[in-house]
């Protein structure tokens, strides 16, 4: 007997998450993950940072049921904010004199889409780089 297979799409899917990681991204809700840099603690959720951080999947799938506070030794506060802006909203915004900082934290952090860099006044897209992390987790 051959069973026939349904198929049921969601019309507007992925504007219903993208609206939802921003929406997440400054709400208090659902946060399992702090991030602390340069004195600042940043709330975030480990699967958003999983999903786009090589960096962070290992962390999390090393302790997978603990509540991270991740301390990001050498990084800019105002950097790992930018990287937060990608990751929950797709884009971010910043100064042109930001951009080799940024690019140093995207590479140590190894976030998709970014950890290759190429400068252009208006956007930023992909190139080769490489680099290692400095960051240490405690739970």
């Amino acid at each position: 007997m051959c069973d026939n297979n349904v198929i049921i799409v969601w019309n507007g899917f992925s504007e219903h998450v993208s609206g939802v990681f921003r929406t997440f991204r400054h709400e208090k809700a659902l946060q399992d993950v702090i991030l602390y840099c340069e004195g600042q603690f940043i709330n975030s959720h480990k699967l958003l940072l999983a999903s786009c951080s090589e960096v962070f999947r290992r962390i999390f799938l090393e302790r997978a049921n603990a509540y991270h506070l991740i301390r990001l030794v050498g990084f800019r506060y105002v950097d790992v904010s930018l990287l937060l802006d990608f990751i929950y909203n797709g884009e971010m915004a910043l100064s042109q004199k930001q951009l080799p900082s940024l690019k140093q934290a995207a590479l140590k952090l190894e976030i998709k889409s970014l950890a290759n860099l190429v400068t252009s006044p208006e956007r930023v897209s992909e190139q080769e780089a490489d680099e290692q992390d400095t960051l240490s987790s405690a739970t």
